[in-house]
């Protein structure tokens, strides 16, 4: 197993300090309802691009932010159901609140992701 040579210096002592503050006024600060959905609108489809664009998806960016909103863009017909497709596995995932994954869990989560992706 490896196992890094490294020291703990006051000055990694006080960076860390400063993290830990910080974190700490990040995760109690109130956060208006309104810029909360905003922000998760805008992690979904940066998650949704960069997720389906790893694998070889054409859509940019806004063409994708398009698709999810609904929009008409101009693009191969698989590239738009993988875009759409990605985004209900996030949904799923959002909503599953099983502690256990079983095969019935990953055979859905395949399906919705394979939906419409096969002549």
């Amino acid at each position: 197993m490896f196992s890094p040579a490294y020291t703990i210096s006051n000055k990694i002592l006080k960076y860390i300090g400063i993290i830990e503050a910080a974190k700490e006024v990040i995760e109690n600060a109130p956060l208006v309802p309104a810029w909360e959905a905003k922000f998760r609108e805008e992690a979904i489809v940066r998650t949704v691009h960069h997720g389906t664009h790893i694998e070889g998806n054409e859509l940019n960016f806004t063409e994708a932010e398009k698709v999810l909103a609904g929009a008409k863009v101009v693009g191969r017909d698989r590239d738009i159901q993988e875009v759409l497709n990605y985004r209900n596995v996030l949904k799923f995932i959002e909503g599953y609140n099983n502690d256990t994954i079983t095969d019935e869990t990953v055979r859905h989560v395949h399906s919705l992701t394979a939906d419409k992706m096969m002549p």
